[in-house]
């Protein structure tokens, strides 16, 4: 696999490297370190990443970068392209290493404040911001999977049709309240943030960015920092932090309708978590049963 990656950076990038390190893998995508001596990079070659997606992803990158919102650029390809195709189909994107580890544990109390300025930073900068590429993703579109595939739900899960009747109602009733006036992060979880010994975060992981509400993306963003996975509900001071901290710095109000969207962004996640794995063809629970939705249950609970 080293040889590949080298032969990847040396062949779209021109650059020759004797170091490749695995730093994590996702079900989006895997990234490497590239070791260039007193310079790193990090190589995202893309899991499931479409031509339209990624095409998005770069224009949103590049009006990031001209404002001076914190994240790794990218370097373009020997042809200067904003990423490299490979022939297998795989998309890779080159970035400068960031001296930096992921948001968690206890520092994700130190730096929630600051994390909901740059979420409220990123969405003044994409506020009515349309791009020439077309996004084909939108929040709504982890939810018409699990659509697309109700009978396995309903067949192979004892509460599925429970579960594909809530899914038809957060659909019906976030069409209802849904305005694409922002272009969303849509993933702003602790360890898409990178922070620096300096304290600096730097966002990253633009890949799910869609158009959208700002309620839905501060809602799923809060949820994400605010209750870890097993928790059995929020940690109020974090949630408190986050938010003071967005609404210190963004520009226009954002809709008074947090408790949906965070029921709505727990269960789409929910069906992410699912759906991966009804394509994997991996064996199923009994029930639906991810921490994503014992998040949503207790979200929709306050609604009710």
């Amino acid at each position: 696999m080293d040889v590949d990656i080298m032969n990847i950076v040396k062949q779209y990038y021109g650059l020759e490297t004797a170091e490749v390190g695995l730093i994590r893998e996702s079900s989006d995508n895997v990234l490497y370190k590239i070791g260039m001596g007193a310079r790193s990079y990090v190589l995202r070659l893309a899991k499931r990443t479409k031509k339209d997606t990624i095409v998005f992803e770069a224009q949103l990158i590049h009006r990031l970068i001209s404002i001076h919102i914190p994240t790794p650029e990218w370097i373009p390809t020997l042809k200067d392209e904003s990423f490299a195709t490979l022939p297998d189909g795989r998309i890779g994107v080159l970035m400068p290493y960031i001296d930096g580890i992921p948001v968690e544990g206890d520092n994700i109390g130190e730096y929630a404040r600051q994390a909901g300025e740059l979420l409220a930073s990123i969405h003044n900068a994409t506020h009515k911001l349309k791009l020439e590429a077309l996004q084909t993703r939108t929040i709504f579109s982890e939810l018409e999977r699990a659509i697309a595939q109700q009978d396995i739900y309903i067949r192979s899960f004892g509460d599925g049709k429970e579960f594909i009747e809530y899914v038809t109602h957060y659909m019906g009733a976030g069409k209802e309240r849904t305005h694409d006036d922002y272009i969303i992060h849509n993933d702003f979880r602790p360890h898409n943030l990178l922070q620096t010994q300096e304290k600096d975060l730097f966002a990253i992981d633009f890949d799910w960015a869609c158009y959208g509400p700002a309620a839905r993306d501060l809602a799923h963003a809060v949820v994400e920092w605010s209750m870890l996975d097993g928790q059995n509900e929020p940690n109020l001071h974090i949630q408190k932090m986050f938010l003071e901290g967005y609404h210190h710095v963004i520009h226009s109000p954002v809709s008074n309708d947090f408790t949906f969207w965070a029921a709505f962004s727990c269960l789409s996640d929910t069906v992410t978590y699912i759906s991966d794995k009804v394509d994997r063809k991996e064996e199923l629970p009994d029930r639906v049963r991810s921490y994503m939705y014992k998040k949503f249950t207790y979200y929709h609970g306050l609604q009710a």
